[in-house]
C-alpha cells in the first residue's frame, strides 16, 4: 500500500490506516511500515480479502492510495531436478507449468567437456512460483518431481564489494576486489590480496571469507523462516550472542552432568561389591577344603595348635589310666562287667598328663604280663567324652 501519487504521503496517524483497512476487509494477519512509513506491507491469507484490498482506493480521511501485489514477497523460488525434457526451452516450460503457479523457469547450465566455450543444459532448474507457499511436488506431465528450497547467493556489490546492496544503489568508490585499493578492475593488480570485508589475506570474492559465510547463513534464515533480510540479520546476530554466552554458562556443571557422574559412581560401587562377594566366597571354599594357603593365613586359637602326635599320646595315657588291672587279670569273655565309677573324671587336660608317668608305667607292665589273654576291650565313646567306665565287647 502506497500513496496514489508520487509526491503524496500517507497520514502520520497510524490509527487512521488501521481503521481504514479493518473497515474494508476486517482483521488481517499482519502489517508493517516500510521505507520510513512511506508505504505499508499488508499480509493476508484469504482470497476474498485480497480482492477487497485491491479494490480499495482511499482511506477514511480521504487520502488516495494504491494497493498492489508486492514484487518480491508474493513469490517463492524452489529447485527441481527432472531428467526428462532437457531440450525444452525455458519459455515453453514456463507456459507448460503455468497451471501449477509457475511464472518463471531458469535452467542451470554447465560447460561442455568437449568444448569449454559452450554450455549445455542440465536437468536442474530454478522455478519461480506465484504465492507465499511452495508445493511439495510438481508434475512434469505424469512425472512427479519433488521440490527443494532455493538459497540464493549473498548479494554483493561489484563496485565496493560489500554485502547487502547492488552496484545500482552503491554510493562508494570503486575498489579492486583483490587488494581493496582504489583502482579500476581493468588495471592489473600486483599487490598482496586483502579482503575489504574481514581484512583477511584473500580476495573480497573468496568463498572462504568469514563475512560471506555469515551472509550465507543470513540468507538461509531468511528463506527458511520467511522473514525480511533485516530481520534475518537480527536473528543471526542474536544466535551469535547466545553462543558466546554458552561457554561461560557451561563452566559450572549442570544437573544432567551431575546425575551422569552419580550413575557412573553407582556402577563402580556395584562392580566392587560383586568383586568383594566373589572373594569372600572363594575364601570360604578354600577354608572348607582346608587349603594350606588359607590355614597358614587364618588365625587359630592357642588351644587348637597342639601337635597331633601329642594328642595321640595323651589319648593313649588316658585309656591306660581308665582300664583297671583287675579287669586285665580276668578270663576275658567270662569276666564280670565293670562297674561305673562313682566319681566321673573330667576332660583330659594336656598339661596335667605328664604327672601320671609312674601309673602309666605300671599299667604297661601289667599289660605285658597278661598279654596271653584273648579278651578284647572296646572303649565306649562316652568314655572319651569324660565317663570313667568301659564295657567288654563279648
Amino acid at each position: 500500500m502506497k500513496p496514489a501519487k508520487e509526491n503524496d504521503v500517507l497520514p502520520d496517524n497510524p490509527f487512521f490506516i488501521r481503521k481504514s483497512i479493518e473497515a474494508a476487509v476486517g482483521t488481517i494477519e499482519d502489517a508493517r511500515p516500510e521505507a520510513r512509513g512511506t508505504r505499508y506491507v499488508l499480509k493476508v491469507r484469504q482470497k476474498r480479502q485480497i480482492e477487497k484490498l485491491l479494490a480499495l482506493k482511499q482511506l477514511i480521511d480521504g487520502t488516495a492510495i494504491c494497493i498492489e501485489l508486492h514484487g518480491t514477497l508474493n513469490i517463492r523460488k524452489c529447485i527441481v531436478s527432472c531428467q526428462y525434457g532437457l531440450n525444452l526451452p525455458d519459455d515453453e516450460l514456463t507456459s507448460l507449468l503455468g497451471s501449477q503457479r509457475v511464472i518463471e523457469v531458469r535452467r542451470f547450465t554447465k560447460r561442455d567437456p568437449k568444448d569449454k566455450k559452450t554450455f549445455i543444459p542440465t536437468n536442474t532448474m530454478v522455478l519461480t512460483i506465484q504465492g507465499t507457499t511452495i508445493p511439495d511436488f510438481l508434475y512434469f506431465g505424469y512425472v512427479r518431481v519433488r521440490t527443494r528450497p532455493y538459497y540464493p547467493a549473498p548479494l554483493q556489490c561489484t563496485r565496493c564489494h560489500r554485502f547487502g546492496h547492488s552496484k545500482k544503489f552503491c554510493t562508494e568508490k570503486e575498489i579492486c576486489a583483490d587488494c581493496s585499493s582504489e583502482h579500476a578492475e581493468s588495471t592489473p593488480c600486483v599487490a598482496d590480496p586483502l579482503c575489504v570485508n574481514c581484512s583477511g589475506p584473500h580476495s573480497s570474492r573468496s568463498r572462504d571469507c568469514p563475512v560471506k559465510l555469515a551472509e550465507a547463513k543470513i540468507v538461509k534464515i531468511k528463506v527458511d523462516q520467511d522473514v525480511s533480510y533485516g530481520e534475518a540479520r537480527k536473528r543471526h546476530q542474536a544466535t551469535i550472542e547466545s553462543n558466546d554466552q554458552e561457554p561461560a554458562m557451561s563452566s559450572s556443571p549442570s544437573i544432567k552432568d551431575l546425575l551422569k557422574k552419580l550413575d557412573e559412581k553407582d556402577q563402580e560401587n556395584a562392580k566392587l561389591r560383586m568383586l568383594l562377594q566373589n572373594l569372600i566366597k572363594e575364601v570360604a571354599d578354600l577354608k572348607k577344603n582346608n587349603h594350606p594357603s588359607v590355614l597358614a593365613t587364618t588365625e587359630i586359637p592357642e588351644q587348637l595348635t597342639m601337635d597331633t602326635s601329642e594328642e595321640q599320646k595323651v589319648s593313649k595315657r588316658q585309656r591306660s589310666k581308665d582300664i583297671s588291672p583287675t579287669v586285665l587279670q580276668g578270663n576275658g569273655r567270662n569276666s564280670p562287667p565293670l562297674k561305673k565309677s562313682s566319681s566321673a573324671t573330667s576332660q583330659v587336660n594336656p598339661q596335667s598328663a605328664p604327672n601320671n608317668e609312674e601309673e602309666i608305667k605300671h599299667t604297661k607292665k601289667n599289660q605285658k604280663k597278661h598279654s596271653h589273654s584273648h579278651s578284647k576291650f572296646c572303649i565306649s565313646p562316652d568314655h572319651q567324652n569324660g565317663s570313667n567306665w568301659s564295657d567288654p565287647n563279648i
